[in-house]
């Protein structure tokens, strides 16, 4: 199975915790990264695994690529059936009504395609003063244990966490 690691971003945050994502699942999976807007409907395939990290933007909106990606979508009606995938967010509370609608929005989405979201939208909070790494690392590392038992992968926890450090 391939993880592919999704971002939509306007301050490059969301693409930074990628790449650190990406570094604790490709000890256990083959993984990419992409920019979300550089993505078709059709190269969503159930054949991998979605990593999607989207930050909010203005009003509660997309980030410009999560925009572009999610019209593409809206247009082509694809069907996703057999497609899994997980999300995390990055946002603010202070912004409380709106606060991380863009992966909110992105997860509605998909399974509006029929794709199955995979365990809980991760949330990162910018006004708790974490990382997103230190909230988005923890959350993929639990969503690549229960992937490897699924793929009868050794990884154990131990190995999922040792791959963080």
């Amino acid at each position: 199975m391939n993880i592919e690691i999704l971002y939509a971003t306007e301050t490059c945050k969301s693409e930074i915790l990628s790449y650190e994502l990406e570094d604790v699942a490709k000890a256990f999976f083959e993984t990419s990264v992409r920019d979300m807007g550089e993505v078709k409907p059709e190269d969503i395939a159930p054949d991998s695994f979605y990593v999607m990290i989207v930050s909010t933007h203005g009003d509660g909106d997309l980030p410009i690529p999560g925009e572009h990606f999610a019209k593409r979508i809206r247009k082509d009606e694809p069907d996703y059936s057999g497609v899994r995938f997980a999300v995390f967010g990055l946002g603010d509370i202070v912004y409380d009504a709106t606060y991380n609608w863009g992966c909110k929005t992105i997860a509605k989405l998909m399974v509006e395609r029929n794709a199955r979201l995979f365990g809980e939208i991760g949330l990162h909070d910018a006004s708790d003063y974490d990382e997103p790494e230190d909230v988005g690392v923890p959350w993929l590392q639990d969503i690549l244990e229960v992937l490897s038992k699924e793929n009868s992968s050794p990884a154990t926890s131990a190995q999922v966490s040792a791959a963080a450090m």
